[in-house]
């Protein structure tokens, strides 16, 4: 008797060692959402005392470590993790931790961690004169200098600060300056970091530039097929009831010619200013297959009401968009917008 119970401790001691030891378990984590950069904290029990475990975002398809993301445990302890997201994209992951030893199991998050692309709120102020400083606020930017550009052109960033004064995630200020280069208007905002880029819809708006807009460009899209013209296919004058862009495109077989009409903008102080009614119900789009019927050319005329949005006049140029719907007698309505760039003098 005494043997078969020395036997049966032997076995159940043989089972426990042999049986993998476990985790224990993931209980919370400090944050659901984050950019690189940030810090986690996650509790639970098992994760051992001498040496760090590994901590990995799962991709929750593969059932494995995602590809392109790395942690680094910053504190440990048996029951929490400090935990810097050092790599990663944009998107949802599971948190899965390895304590180090064999045997043991690894132990995942019930709840999944979301790496966020960096997000413009808004803009301070309107603007100013180029090299002058504006401040931007954002969230998810991260610990690296982000990149900004002001329409189109690189700014530079002269600080990145924090302010979670607001609650919630905490807001960066980031601190730019104008760039130089850029011509009176009204442009949007570019963020980029390595995880994502971010347009805002809130403009800035310069003043006090001598500088040209860009090369001259006219683009239009007439029902879903492109109407392109300069150089000598590509004109504007100041008539009595404003300015006229007359923007043609030659092509064997056919020509088009659009030809639209707005206010003189010299006095214009404030950018964007959008035009409508007189004179732009003058709006003209023309069409001519290069026909003869009976003697006539193949026209055909589209008229009606436009929409023209002016966001730059600097340099001897000016910039902006349009937009409406012309029409002609027996025809579909045809729907037409675009872009422009052109010279005044």
């Amino acid at each position: 008797m005494h043997l078969l119970r020395k036997l049966s401790m032997l076995a159940a001691l043989g089972a426990a060692l042999s049986a993998p030891l476990s985790a224990q378990t993931v209980d919370t984590i400090s944050s659901v959402e984050g950019t690189t950069g940030d810090l986690i904290t996650i509790t639970g029990s098992g994760f051992g005392d001498s040496k760090k475990p590994k901590v990995e975002l799962v991709d929750l398809e593969l059932d494995k470590k995602a590809k392109g993301t790395a942690l680094k445990v910053v504190e440990n302890s048996d029951t929490s993790l400090t935990v810097e997201i050092k790599k990663a994209k944009a998107g949802v992951f599971g948190v899965r931790v390895r304590p180090k030893g064999k045997g043991i199991d690894p132990a995942d998050s019930g709840d999944n961690f979301t790496i966020r692309a960096p997000e413009l709120l808004a803009v301070k102020g309107i603007g100013g004169t180029p090299n002058d400083e504006i401040e931007l606020q954002a969230q998810f930017v991260g610990n690296k200098k982000p990149k900004i550009k002001v329409g189109g052109k690189k700014a530079k960033v002269t600080s990145v600060t924090m302010d979670e004064s607001e609650g919630g995630p905490p807001t960066e200020v980031i601190t730019i300056k104008i760039p130089k280069s850029l011509a009176n208007g009204t442009w949007p905002v570019e963020l980029f970091t390595k995880i994502g880029q971010d347009l805002e819809d809130s403009l800035v708006t310069v003043t006090g530039s001598n500088k040209p807009i860009g090369k001259v460009a006219f683009n239009a899209t007439v029902n879903g097929s492109k109407l392109k013209a300069k150089g000598k296919g590509l004109a504007i004058e100041s008539t009595g009831l404003g300015v006229v862009i007359s923007a043609n495109q030659f092509k064997a077989g056919n020509t088009k010619q659009l030809v639209l009409n707005f206010p003189f903008v010299e006095g214009v102080t404030e950018l964007p200013v959008t035009f409508t009614g007189l004179p732009n119900d003058f709006a003209l789009m023309m069409y001519s297959s290069g026909k003869v019927v009976g003697g006539i050319p193949d026209i055909t005329i589209w008229n009606g009401p436009f929409s023209i949005t002016l966001n730059a006049f600097s340099g001897g140029q000016l910039a902006g968009s349009f937009e409406g719907n012309l029409t002609s007698a027996g025809e579909s309505p045809v729907e037409v917008l675009g872009d422009f760039i052109v010279k005044t003098n």
